[in-house]
């Protein structure tokens, strides 16, 4: 009759840290990083849709703003997307403009995704940033359009 097998002599490799885990900020939970990657942010619930279309309507009714009084002669005030308008026109500040709402999003839906309280502080930041030039520009055009 044979004896079954012994496990003496294995030993057991000792848990280390993931990276993940290591690059946890202090006060973030080290096991909800994994979250991060970018197959599972894809088909991640996004938290807070109403938030992220209004912030798109915004950015895009600054762009449409932001065009029409670049044609009409003014100047635009961030130097970037002064330099994006001075070489590629129109077309390269509506690329500049989704370009940096995409990013956002991004990084809003996988800040959601750890932080929902946080995600949605900054995207109602976002939002308040977004309407400024807009109320901004708008009465830019009120004041050229009234008579005096």
């Amino acid at each position: 009759m044979l004896a079954p097998p012994s496990n003496r002599g294995v030993v057991a490799q000792a848990a280390t840290a993931s990276s993940w885990e290591r690059a946890a900020p202090a006060g973030l939970p080290a096991q909800s990083l994994p979250k991060l990657q970018l197959r599972g942010l894809a088909t991640a619930p996004v938290h807070m849709p109403g938030l992220f279309l209004a912030v798109l309507l915004a950015g895009s009714l600054d762009l449409l703003l932001t065009l029409n009084v670049l044609s009409k002669g003014f100047v635009e005030a961030n130097p970037a997307a002064e330099w994006v308008w001075l070489r590629w026109g129109g077309a390269g500040l509506t690329g500049l403009k989704y370009l940096t709402l995409a990013v956002f999003f991004v990084a809003c839906h996988a800040l959601s995704q750890l932080e929902p309280a946080r995600a949605r502080a900054v995207g109602w930041t976002a939002l308040y940033l977004a309407v400024t030039p807009v109320a901004w520009t708008a009465g830019m055009l009120l004041g050229q359009a009234l008579p005096g």
